[in-house]
């Protein structure tokens, strides 16, 4: 029988265990999306379901172009050389970037990574890595709110897996005004605003880290900003791409 200390003990360690222990580090005992038993963040029919990035344009990763380039990039070439994006941000994906991003659940990490790196790895089969991950910067008051800047967790990990240094040091990004209502010019303009590199750098390849591509409108200007500071070639690498 536990003594009275014993006791006091283990109910003194789970009430700190449920009032600090993060749930975002307690292992998931059923799939986030049906709820069916899983040892995994997903049951094997869920995981099945994420919307794969298939046939993707090969310079901004733009979802079901055959492969080809799409339009946009070949009537405004981007500055980055390739984009790569393992899955499509659509449901149910959305909703659980969506719960990393603004909800701090730190468990779709361990789970999409490997995804990634399996994705980078039979991409770069024939092509010369990257010599340094650099994570897109995001505001200070944004960062404040979260708590974390999810791209750094994404280049921390993916330069973990891959044993390729990052560095979260080289790209600034300052308070700007809100892109709504902008034209495309006006729109990159604000962006170019936004961002700094502290250069010159001695790196000729990196690849710029985030979580999704939209547009690509941040990624294109960061890569200019990049090259202008000596950078040669800009890769895109992310979890995923919007349709």
């Amino acid at each position: 029988m536990l003594t009275h200390w014993a006791r006091n003990g283990q109910r003194r360690l789970y009430q700190w265990r449920r009032q600090y222990w993060p749930q975002s580090l307690q292992l998931p005992c059923r799939c986030w999306l049906c709820g069916d038993s899983s040892q995994h963040l997903l049951c094997d029919a869920c995981a099945r379901d994420l919307p794969l990035n298939e046939a993707p344009c090969p310079r901004c990763a733009l979802p079901r172009t055959q492969g080809s380039e799409c339009p946009e990039c070949l009537r405004r070439p981007p500055q980055f050389a390739r984009s790569l994006a393992p899955y499509c941000y659509a449901p149910p994906l959305a909703g659980l970037i969506n719960r990393w991003k603004h909800q701090g659940d730190q468990r779709l990490l361990p789970y999409l990574v490997p995804q990634l790196v399996a994705h980078l790895q039979t991409a770069y089969v024939h092509d010369d890595w990257p010599q340094c991950l650099l994570p897109v910067p995001i505001a200070r008051a944004r960062r404040l709110v979260r708590g974390f800047n999810q791209t750094e967790q994404l280049a921390r990990r993916l330069g973990r897996q891959l044993q390729l240094p990052w560095r979260a040091d080289l790209l600034t990004r300052r308070g700007g005004h809100s892109q709504q209502g902008l034209s495309r010019r006006e729109r990159l303009r604000n962006l170019r605003q936004q961002f700094a590199v502290r250069g010159p750098l001695a790196l000729e390849h990196v690849a710029l880290i985030d979580d999704v591509m939209t547009t690509g409108a941040t990624c294109a200007t960061l890569a200019k900003i990049l090259q202008d500071a000596g950078v040669k070639r800009v890769d895109i690498w992310m979890i995923a791409r919007t349709p």
